[in-house]
Protein backbone atom coordinates (compact mmCIF):
# COMPACT_ATOMS: atom_id res chain seq x y z
CA UNK A 1 0.00 0.00 0.00
CA UNK A 2 1.42 3.16 -1.33
CA UNK A 3 0.68 7.14 0.15
CA UNK A 4 1.42 9.34 -3.10
CA UNK A 5 1.71 12.96 -2.38
CA UNK A 6 1.88 15.48 -5.41
CA UNK A 7 4.40 18.63 -5.72
CA UNK A 8 4.37 21.60 -8.09
CA UNK A 9 7.96 22.59 -7.97
CA UNK A 10 9.16 25.93 -10.32
CA UNK A 11 12.78 26.66 -9.75
CA UNK A 12 13.62 26.32 -6.22
CA UNK A 13 10.12 26.85 -4.74
CA UNK A 14 7.88 23.69 -4.22
CA UNK A 15 4.20 24.30 -4.18
CA UNK A 16 1.88 23.10 -1.01
CA UNK A 17 1.65 18.69 -0.93
CA UNK A 18 -1.64 17.42 -2.28
CA UNK A 19 -4.41 17.14 0.25
CA UNK A 20 -6.11 13.62 1.29
CA UNK A 21 -8.77 12.54 -0.87
CA UNK A 22 -12.33 13.57 0.27
CA UNK A 23 -14.04 11.63 2.90
CA UNK A 24 -16.96 9.71 1.71
CA UNK A 25 -19.75 6.92 2.64
CA UNK A 26 -19.71 8.30 5.67
CA UNK A 27 -22.41 6.62 8.80
CA UNK A 28 -23.61 7.14 11.96
CA UNK A 29 -25.03 4.34 14.35
CA UNK A 30 -26.35 6.21 17.30
CA UNK A 31 -26.73 5.28 21.45
CA UNK A 32 -29.40 6.99 22.51
CA UNK A 33 -29.68 5.95 26.08
CA UNK A 34 -26.03 8.17 26.35
CA UNK A 35 -26.54 10.04 23.70
CA UNK A 36 -23.81 9.41 21.52
CA UNK A 37 -22.84 8.17 18.00
CA UNK A 38 -20.48 5.59 16.26
CA UNK A 39 -19.24 7.75 12.85
CA UNK A 40 -18.15 5.91 10.50
CA UNK A 41 -16.47 6.40 6.92
CA UNK A 42 -14.20 5.14 3.83
CA UNK A 43 -10.56 5.55 4.59
CA UNK A 44 -9.26 8.44 2.07
CA UNK A 45 -6.14 8.02 0.73
CA UNK A 46 -3.11 9.98 1.41
CA UNK A 47 -4.54 10.37 5.23
CA UNK A 48 -3.25 9.45 8.49
CA UNK A 49 -5.82 10.92 10.71
CA UNK A 50 -9.47 12.43 10.46
CA UNK A 51 -11.16 14.83 12.22
CA UNK A 52 -14.99 14.64 12.90
CA UNK A 53 -17.27 18.05 13.75
CA UNK A 54 -20.79 18.16 14.70
CA UNK A 55 -22.66 21.36 14.28
CA UNK A 56 -26.04 21.74 16.21
CA UNK A 57 -28.84 23.19 14.04
CA UNK A 58 -30.13 26.42 15.63
CA UNK A 59 -28.74 25.40 18.97
CA UNK A 60 -24.85 26.58 19.90
CA UNK A 61 -23.80 23.28 20.74
CA UNK A 62 -20.92 21.33 18.77
CA UNK A 63 -19.26 18.08 19.19
CA UNK A 64 -15.87 16.53 18.05
CA UNK A 65 -13.40 13.88 18.14
CA UNK A 66 -10.38 12.41 16.31
CA UNK A 67 -8.99 8.97 15.22
CA UNK A 68 -6.57 7.60 13.14
CA UNK A 69 -8.77 5.00 11.78
CA UNK A 70 -12.16 4.85 9.95
CA UNK A 71 -14.59 5.26 13.09
CA UNK A 72 -14.74 8.16 15.82
CA UNK A 73 -17.05 8.50 18.82
CA UNK A 74 -19.16 11.66 18.89
CA UNK A 75 -20.19 11.91 22.60
CA UNK A 76 -22.50 14.17 24.51
CA UNK A 77 -25.04 15.18 22.02
CA UNK A 78 -28.36 17.11 22.83
CA UNK A 79 -30.74 14.74 22.25
CA UNK A 80 -33.69 16.32 20.29
CA UNK A 81 -31.48 18.18 18.06
CA UNK A 82 -30.39 17.36 14.58
CA UNK A 83 -26.47 17.56 13.64
CA UNK A 84 -24.77 18.29 10.48
CA UNK A 85 -21.66 16.14 10.54
CA UNK A 86 -18.36 16.34 8.65
CA UNK A 87 -15.85 14.61 8.26
CA UNK A 88 -12.15 15.93 7.52
CA UNK A 89 -9.23 13.71 6.35
CA UNK A 90 -5.84 14.75 7.31
CA UNK A 91 -2.14 14.41 6.98
CA UNK A 92 1.26 15.62 8.23
CA UNK A 93 1.21 18.29 5.38
CA UNK A 94 -2.62 19.59 5.01
CA UNK A 95 -6.18 18.80 5.64
CA UNK A 96 -8.91 17.79 2.60
CA UNK A 97 -12.14 19.88 1.81
CA UNK A 98 -14.73 18.60 4.84
CA UNK A 99 -17.33 15.84 3.67
CA UNK A 100 -20.83 16.61 2.30
CA UNK A 101 -23.11 16.78 5.47
CA UNK A 102 -24.78 13.95 7.40
CA UNK A 103 -27.60 14.69 9.13
CA UNK A 104 -28.29 12.35 12.99
CA UNK A 105 -30.88 13.18 15.59
CA UNK A 106 -31.26 11.53 18.92
CA UNK A 107 -35.18 11.13 20.37
CA UNK A 108 -35.53 12.54 24.11
CA UNK A 109 -37.40 10.53 26.70
CA UNK A 110 -40.70 11.28 26.46
CA UNK A 111 -42.04 13.87 29.21
CA UNK A 112 -45.35 14.29 30.20
CA UNK A 113 -47.01 10.89 30.57
CA UNK A 114 -50.62 10.49 32.04
CA UNK A 115 -52.55 7.60 32.18
CA UNK A 116 -56.64 7.55 32.19
CA UNK A 117 -59.10 4.47 33.28
CA UNK A 118 -60.83 2.95 30.93
CA UNK A 119 -63.21 0.97 33.02
CA UNK A 120 -65.57 -0.68 30.28
CA UNK A 121 -62.54 -3.14 29.26
CA UNK A 122 -60.45 -2.85 32.49
CA UNK A 123 -57.83 -0.72 30.57
CA UNK A 124 -55.85 2.28 30.62
CA UNK A 125 -54.98 5.51 28.09
CA UNK A 126 -51.67 6.37 28.05
CA UNK A 127 -50.50 9.94 26.70
CA UNK A 128 -47.54 11.64 26.38
CA UNK A 129 -45.80 14.35 24.43
CA UNK A 130 -44.75 13.85 20.92
CA UNK A 131 -41.08 13.91 20.53
CA UNK A 132 -39.77 15.63 17.48
CA UNK A 133 -37.87 13.27 15.66
CA UNK A 134 -39.79 9.68 17.01
CA UNK A 135 -41.21 7.54 14.64
CA UNK A 136 -43.44 5.58 17.12
CA UNK A 137 -43.50 4.76 20.82
CA UNK A 138 -43.83 1.80 22.92
CA UNK A 139 -45.89 1.63 26.22
CA UNK A 140 -45.20 -0.44 28.76
CA UNK A 141 -47.11 -1.41 31.62
CA UNK A 142 -45.88 -3.35 34.46
CA UNK A 143 -47.72 -5.14 37.77
CA UNK A 144 -47.38 -7.76 40.39
CA UNK A 145 -46.51 -10.99 37.78
CA UNK A 146 -47.56 -8.73 34.69
CA UNK A 147 -46.57 -6.77 31.89
CA UNK A 148 -48.33 -5.57 28.97
CA UNK A 149 -46.76 -3.27 25.93
CA UNK A 150 -48.85 -1.58 23.10
CA UNK A 151 -47.05 0.77 20.34
CA UNK A 152 -48.28 3.84 18.80
CA UNK A 153 -47.58 6.52 16.10
CA UNK A 154 -49.94 9.31 17.94
CA UNK A 155 -49.70 10.66 21.47
CA UNK A 156 -51.51 8.14 23.14
CA UNK A 157 -51.87 4.34 23.49
CA UNK A 158 -54.57 1.93 24.50
CA UNK A 159 -53.90 -1.33 27.00
CA UNK A 160 -57.12 -3.48 27.87
CA UNK A 161 -57.56 -6.15 29.82
CA UNK A 162 -55.57 -5.03 32.63
CA UNK A 163 -55.91 -7.45 36.26
CA UNK A 164 -58.57 -5.59 38.56
CA UNK A 165 -57.47 -4.11 41.91
CA UNK A 166 -53.36 -3.91 40.83
CA UNK A 167 -51.30 -1.04 41.33
CA UNK A 168 -49.35 -0.48 37.72
CA UNK A 169 -46.07 1.30 36.30
CA UNK A 170 -46.19 2.75 33.40
CA UNK A 171 -43.03 4.07 31.45
CA UNK A 172 -42.82 5.24 27.34
CA UNK A 173 -40.17 5.01 24.94
CA UNK A 174 -39.68 7.12 22.07
CA UNK A 175 -38.00 4.77 18.89
CA UNK A 176 -36.60 6.04 15.64
CA UNK A 177 -35.02 4.19 12.40
CA UNK A 178 -32.57 3.79 14.47
CA UNK A 179 -32.85 3.71 18.30
CA UNK A 180 -34.47 3.90 21.22
CA UNK A 181 -34.82 6.83 23.62
CA UNK A 182 -34.10 6.80 27.32
CA UNK A 183 -37.33 5.97 29.44
CA UNK A 184 -39.84 8.38 30.43
CA UNK A 185 -40.08 9.04 34.09
CA UNK A 186 -41.85 6.46 35.67
CA UNK A 187 -45.70 6.83 36.25
CA UNK A 188 -47.63 4.88 39.29
CA UNK A 189 -51.25 3.98 38.51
Amino acid sequence: KYNFIVLAIRGACPSRPSSPVLTSSINGNLDCVTNAAWISWTNSKGASSYFVFASAKGKAHNASCTSDSSQCNLPDLICGTLYDIQVTAENEHCSSTPSANFELETPCAPQNVTAVQSCSNNGVIVSYDLSRVASHYKVEVTGPGFNKTCESTSDSCTLDGLPCGEEFKVVVYALTQNCTSPLSATLAW
